[in-house]
């Protein structure tokens, strides 16, 4: 990780003493790491190694994440799960060993829950905001959004890579989870009765049209993606879920590879090829890059460390 992330550039030119910076992994279900499910946690923690280095104990860390799975008190807030599936915070996944990890000590550091973190009041840490540009007509360009993401001072997204049904989920479509649970719904886009009406995420089984990677450039915008780190150690093919017969994942593929940039677009174009597939087939790749998220371009992308055809 930190040899990636020195080849990309490294991350002192928009973090500094003081700031409070949101790192934010994939974490779906309740699976250990090496799955290819959630992002391995072993990267989230040299991640903060490195950004504490910047100037050590002066850096507030926060890891945040808004899991499509409830803990016990969103349980009110979704209709699909019958028992929460997180005691505490992605503990399954390993975070909550990172808060008493003896390597991480003197290291300002916190886990956030982005669906609303109050068991009272989930609610309290949500803002609702506008995206005058939105993407995604159903939302009308309002979305909620946790306030740790307003807040940060730079925002560093770690997705572990798959196949999805978008075609791919990366450094991009691991925005989605900026959008509360609590709010949108278990899953997202199964909506929450409140105030009258039910706020959700429109994807492509509600509407007429297709409107998931709409959203997805919507949250990006929103997120302001600083960097990028990718966990392509263990991901998944076929579906963005661990896929299990006999105990044994059957769509997992180890590529042990770590990808950093500062471009969430590029980043995403070199992992649809690593992957073998199209960047130009991913309508939410060329949209970001219509609106002024990054580069699709490969002519305009430099790749360093292993090249790609060999990878």
């Amino acid at each position: 990780v930190r040899r990636a992330i020195a080849l990309a550039g490294g991350l002192d030119g928009f973090i500094g003493s003081g700031d409070m910076v949101l790192i934010k992994p994939n974490i779906v279900d309740p699976e250990k790491p090496g799955t290819g499910e959630v992002t391995d946690v072993r990267v989230v923690k040299a991640l903060v190694k490195v950004v504490n280095d910047i100037d050590p104990g002066n850096i507030e860390i926060v890891i945040g994440e808004g899991s499509p799975r409830p803990m016990d008190y969103e349980m009110k807030y979704q209709t699909s799960w019958n028992s929460p599936c997180w005691q505490e915070l992605w503990d399954v996944c390993g975070y909550q060993d990172l808060l008493q990890d003896p390597e991480l000590a003197g290291i300002s550091l916190r886990l956030s829950n982005l669906n609303g973190s109050p068991p009272e009041d989930p609610w309290r840490d949500l803002v609702e905001v506008e995206l005058p540009d939105g993407q995604a007509s159903p939302q009308g360009g309002r979305y909620w959004i946790h306030k740790d993401v307003l807040n940060a001072d730079a925002y560093i997204t770690v997705p572990v890579m798959k196949i999805h049904t978008v075609g791919m989920t990366c450094a991009l479509k691991n925005q989605i989870g900026l959008a509360p649970s609590s709010k949108y719904g278990f899953s997202k886009n199964a909506g929450i009765p409140q105030d009258g009406r039910i706020t959700k995420l429109t994807h492509h089984s509600q509407a007429p049209k297709h409107w998931t990677d709409k959203e997805i450039v919507d949250l990006s915008a929103l997120a302001g993606i600083d960097f990028v780190v990718v966990d392509a150690i263990a991901c998944l093919e076929r579906s963005k879920t661990a896929e299990r017969k006999n105990g044994v994942i059957t769509n997992l593929v180890r590529m042990n590879t770590i990808l950093a940039g500062a471009d969430p677009v590029a980043i995403d174009h070199v992992c649809a090829r690593l992957m073998g597939l199209n960047p130009d087939d991913m309508e939410h790749i060329t949209l970001a890059e219509r609106v002024g998220l990054g580069t699709n371009q490969a002519a305009d992308i430099r790749v360093v460390g292993a090249d790609i055809a060999r990878t």
